[in-house]
């Protein structure tokens, strides 16, 4: 439950008045979908999307870093030791040398990646984001544990995916934030002023 369904019980406020009327989209049934008819398909490299992390925050981390392995190390454990390293390496790793290409493929069934399929029922919304000199479409999924799906495309192809998504899910034109992206923010700018600071 949330605080604005309590105050709107007590008549305090109306949330519900001031919400935007959301466009209805076609209904998708899995029973009846009919044969499956190919609206557009791509070949891209997928890629880890990852954010340019200034130097005094690396320093920081590389410190702190540091401090907790010592104190592991104090501690004897060693599997921990192990398993932090194991987890920087592959992520280093992975962001460093992406999978190969991988195709895609959006039909009047929903979006096929490499043989996986996503019904229209089972998306909710999407958006696009920059990853570097990437274009990164991103769809956010109603249930499971990955609730969104990052993927490359071409950005001639822009318009026809919006055209086509935007028949079956709803369009956001920005990037909705997360928990994690407004606290990764506020480090951010907390970095950038205390840099201001500096030069001055």
């Amino acid at each position: 439950m949330k605080f604005s369904d309590i105050s709107d019980f007590m008549g305090f406020t109306d949330s519900r008045k001031n919400k935007p009327i959301e466009p209805e989209s076609k209904k998708f049934d899995r029973d009846d979908i009919g044969p499956k008819k190919i609206l557009l398909t791509w070949e891209a490299t997928p890629r880890v999307v990852s954010r340019e992390i200034p130097e005094k925050l690396k320093k920081t981390a590389i410190i702190v870093g540091v401090v907790v392995g010592l104190l592991f190390l104090a501690m004897q454990e060693y599997f921990l030791i192990l398993v932090v390293i194991s987890l920087f390496v592959l992520s280093y790793a992975l962001s460093k040398n992406p999978i190969g290409e991988q195709k895609y493929e959006l039909s009047t069934h929903g979006l096929s990646i490499a043989g996986r399929m996503y019904y229209w029922d089972e998306m909710e919304k999407f958006f696009f984001t920059a990853d570097s000199n990437t274009s990164i479409l991103s769809i956010d999924l109603k249930e499971g544990l990955a609730r969104r799906l990052f993927i490359a495309f071409h950005a001639k192809d822009k318009p026809k995916l919006v055209d086509i998504l935007n028949g079956h899910i709803q369009y956001l034109e920005e990037a909705p934030l997360t928990v994690l992206d407004k606290t990764y923010n506020k480090i951010l700018d907390k970095f950038d002023l205390e840099d201001e600071k500096s030069k001055k």
